[in-house]
């Protein structure tokens, strides 16, 4: 139910001016097209997209442009997952006892309004004194509600929270104290300048005023939370009155909505790898009847979704080849994993060597959407995506990358254009395995050649091995063939004792010639 926007980033590496069209596919299905008209060359133009998704958990997608040329790369995909459900801690700066008169009033009531059984978010309500206490790791989002100040450990608890990536939305209000709000959440002492975008300069307007002092004036229709409302498809801010407000030092903050006087009213500042919002009016309808007009309900949906939503970056998003780390739970520990690959086979998690991630996946080598499943149990799919390189396709000339690489402005201004690029291919060389011989002039390729064919190479290191078997080949065999086949035979010659009981005894003679006919044969 909370929009999502997604922007493909499009370069045009032609050398003419381009035209295209874009288009989003989602869950196998094409959900919006964008033309990009006149892109330059050398020029980035970014395309926007918003989707709203019916159903939660993994979806998947891909962005094209309709182009002829390196079709490879004229599609990225992408994958992430859509919560069903959300917990948000909220901080009442100002409780009461009666219903109505209680800070979180409104808001509780806009949040609430779904569907009959559906709570797509929970809110936990706490009050300034618990936030040092509170387990922010398990929220994805904060609310602080006109809250007056608030112990150090919880704004320094905050900071941490949102800098590593969580959402805080401050709605301020009657209870602001704009001394502490400068000192703790703003100045060079505090981690990124503070979580304030700039510090609060004081309260416009009267609160106890019946009059209006002001109303909601510009706002930014190319963000996700205000999109819809640019060309009234889901309300209108017209009728949003404003009594009282704080004006707000935005800094380099972007200032998404503003009052019919230009002043700051919704202001969006990046926190680390988090984000803050700040309102510079009322939740409830102290200041603004803004939270019983139609647009609040739809505003405040949109604005708690987007800070509660994971900004994906590069997450889950990899190069086709690099190896695809996998989280080890340290109660599951090291567990078996297959994953689908985008043409249909299946590959395995292996384990690495490294043990900051000991499991990952090395197959991929293949664009597309990879899905990653425990044997037996596809209900638990995550997905991830492997998207080819965008290096080739740019068709810059190495000569102009090399010329201009070199940092130091007095080694630019000495060499020539042609030096610095042969410097540049020598550095790109390997060092210490001359595989390639760079030539800066044609008429030394003779040369050149004649050097990389003279010297030891590997195979005259085999040549000689061959020689020298080829040597010792017959003195080995002489040698195995005289210790086994060349001893004489030994003749047994019978004793004249042995003979008395021959019947047929020989010829003194002949016995003799016998034997000196076997002495003769052993020498």
């Amino acid at each position: 139910g909370i929009p999502f926007t997604i922007r493909p980033h499009i370069h045009n590496h032609d050398h003419k001016t381009a035209s295209s069209t874009v288009e989003l596919h989602i869950d196998n299905k094409k959900v919006g097209e964008r033309q990009v008209e006149g892109l330059q060359p050398g020029r980035w133009v970014v395309s926007r997209f918003h989707h709203t998704f019916e159903t939660g958990g993994w979806h998947t997608g891909y962005v094209q442009i309709d182009d002829g040329t390196l079709a490879a790369d004229n599609r990225r995909y992408f994958a992430f997952e859509v919560l069903d459900a959300m917990h948000i801690l909220v901080v009442n700066g100002a409780p009461s006892s009666v219903r109505r008169l209680d800070e979180l009033f409104f808001l509780q009531a806009a949040l609430g309004a779904t569907a009959a059984g559906e709570k797509p978010i929970q809110l936990d309500i706490i009050t300034p004194d618990r936030l040092a206490d509170s387990d922010l790791g398990n929220y994805p989002m904060v609310i602080l509600a006109n809250v007056e100040s608030a112990p150090p450990q919880a704004v320094t608890h905050l900071e941490s929270f949102v800098d590593g990536g969580g959402g805080l939305l401050i709605f301020l209000g009657d209870k602001t104290n704009a001394a502490f709000l400068n000192q703790s959440f703003s100045g060079s002492n505090r981690l990124h300048g503070g979580l304030l975008p700039g510090p609060v300069i004081g309260m416009s307007g009267d609160p106890d005023s019946e009059s209006q002092l002001t109303q909601i004036g510009q706002i930014d229709g190319n963000h996700v939370v205000l999109s819809s409302f640019d060309d009234g498809r889901t309300g209108s801010f017209s009728s949003v009155n404003l009594k009282a407000f704080w004006d707000l030092d935005p800094g380099e903050a972007s200032v998404l909505m503003r009052t019919d006087t230009g002043a700051p009213l919704l202001c969006e500042h990046a926190f680390g790898e988090g984000t803050v919002m700040v309102f510079a009016s009322s939740c409830d309808r102290d200041w603004t009847n803004f939270p019983v007009r139609p647009a609040f309900l739809p505003w405040i949906y949109r604005l708690v979704g987007y800070l509660s939503q994971d900004t994906m970056g590069h997450r889950n998003f990899f190069q086709t080849g690099d190896d695809v780390p996998v989280p080890v739970s340290a109660t599951s520990g090291l567990r078996q994993l297959l994953v689908r690959k985008p043409d249909g086979t299946i590959g395995t998690v292996g384990t690495t060597s490294d043990p900051s991630a000991p499991l990952a996946f090395t197959g991929t080598d293949q664009a597309g959407v990879y899905a990653m499943y425990p044997p037996g149990r596809a209900e638990l799919t995550e997905a991830f995506v492997a998207n080819v390189s965008a290096y080739e396709s740019d068709l810059t000339l190495l000569d102009d990358v090399l010329a201009e690489a070199t940092s130091d402005e007095a080694d630019a201004e000495s060499q020539s254009r042609q030096a610095r690029v042969e410097s540049g291919i020598r550095e790109l060389l390997v060092p210490g395995r001359p595989l390639v011989t760079f030539v800066s002039q044609p008429a030394d390729l003779g040369a050149a050649s004649l050097q990389g064919r003279s010297g030891w190479k590997l195979w005259n290191h085999l040549l000689i091995l061959v020689v020298i078997v080829a040597l010792l080949e017959p003195w080995i065999a002489n040698r195995i063939s005289l210790r086994h086949y060349g001893k004489p035979r030994e003749i047994h010659v019978p004793s004249p004792d042995s003979a008395r009981g021959n019947r047929h005894r020989p010829h003194p003679v002949s016995a003799r010639r016998e034997v000196e006919r076997q002495e003769a044969g052993r020498s």
